[in-house]
């Protein structure tokens, strides 16, 4: 009877540099986001007044 071998996403050197990726994407966004939308903020509050 044969084994199979079955390998963890630990150990899979494509899919930690996808998790690296997407991690670092989303943080990147997160903080473009932030900064774009911050400068905005008082001309949202001077039309909402």
């Amino acid at each position: 009877m044969m084994e199979k071998i079955t390998t963890s996403l630990r150990e899979s050197k494509t899919m930690r540099w996808t998790a690296l990726i997407l991690v670092a994407f989303t943080m990147l966004t997160g903080y473009f986001i932030s900064d774009v939308m911050s400068p905005l903020k008082p001309l949202v509050e001077a039309e909402l007044q």
